[in-house]
């Protein structure tokens, strides 16, 4: 998918690693690529496009948008970006924006993949919390079929123009897990953390 999209030397790279990255198992690919931001940070804009290009061809290459592939996308896209001008915010409460909050609050109760016979119980759970922070206490999560992620990030790019106030209730909002989680459960800690990186200036 990567030499299709055009860049073939990050497919040789990748090739490279791809075995010594499936040893460290999924636990550990968020992790991996948070120790590699502050060197693509500082790649130039040609490379990180390239780097770009090449995560979409290989994520679209099956026809599905997984969580973990939108956490990863969201991320480095919005630590690529250019600071914005300062502008008045637009929105100066979470009901100017709520279907734009839950949906956030359901994609990230989903992005816990939780499984077995206890998983909505869990999801659902995980959703009330956040819900609770905003103030909803009689809301649920959105179904899952019902979380285009293409829509993900004009909702992220939407609540980015909360006020201050507000925007810190939905970070305070956003489903975690506790500092003691193992890192096998991990990969909705870095979801949360994908998030408020593209909703804060």
């Amino acid at each position: 998918a990567i030499t299709n999209a055009g860049v073939n030397r990050l497919a040789v790279a990748a090739t490279e690693v791809h075995e010594k990255i499936r040893e460290l198992g999924p636990a550990y690919y968020l992790p991996v690529v948070d120790l590699a931001l502050p060197a693509l940070k500082h790649a130039g804009e040609e490379a990180q496009l390239r780097l770009l290009t090449a995560v979409q061809a290989v994520i679209h290459a099956d026809r599905r948008v997984s969580l973990f592939e939108f956490v990863i996308f969201t991320l480095l896209r919005w630590q690529f970006a250019p600071p914005r001008p300062p502008a008045p915010p637009k929105f100066k409460t979470l009901e100017e924006v709520r279907p734009e909050v839950h949906f956030l609050l359901s994609l990230m109760a989903y992005a816990g993949g939780r499984r077995g016979p206890d998983a909505q119980a869990q999801t659902d759970a995980d959703f009330r919390a956040g819900a609770k922070e905003a103030g909803w206490g009689d809301a649920a999560p959105l179904p899952r079929n019902a979380l285009g992620l293409d829509k993900a990030g004009e909702a992220l790019a939407k609540l980015r123009d909360l006020a201050p106030m507000p925007k810190a209730v939905l970070v305070k909002a956003l489903p975690t897990l506790p500092t003691s989680a193992p890192w096998t459960q991990r990969p909705p800690v870095a979801s949360r953390n994908a998030c408020i990186e593209a909703v804060e200036d």
